[in-house]
Parts: structure tokens; sequence; C-alpha cells
């Protein structure tokens, strides 16, 4: 980008939207799933889930994904 070019885009008008996004890891996503499902499995089958099955997933890919358990709670 030539410098008319870069300071057209430095002083136009318009701002981009600062999004604050948190981070979660892969595998304290599974294990956030894990935990809900094991504490309110009625929702999940009201919307059609095989919950155990889920579960029993969730718990192998846990297993499997063992090194990377940096952010679980204690």
């Amino acid at each position: 980008m030539d410098k008319e070019a870069n300071k057209n885009v430095a002083t136009r008008k318009t701002a981009l939207p600062i999004v604050n996004i948190p981070f979660m890891s892969d595998y304290k996503w599974q294990y956030e799933c894990l935990q809900d499902r094991l504490k309110a499995p009625d929702k999940y089958r009201a919307i059609g889930e095989d919950v155990e099955a889920t579960i029993e997933h969730l718990k192998k890919w846990l297993t499997e994904h063992a090194t990377e358990a940096t952010q679980i709670p204690a």
C-alpha cells in the first residue's frame, strides 16, 4: 500500500468495532460440555441428543487429550 492509501485508511471516519471474545482451550470446552451433560442430561435429551453416547464420546476425547489439560478447575 502506498503512503496516500495508507493515510486514507488511517483517517477514515468509520471505525472497526473492538471485540473482546474470551478464549477457551479445546480441552476446557470439551470438559465444560461433559460437566453440563452430567449436571443436566434432560436438557440435552429434550433436543434429541443421545446423552449417554455423547458423554462417552467426551470422556474418550478428554482421555486422549489429557496432556492438554492446562485450564480445568482443580
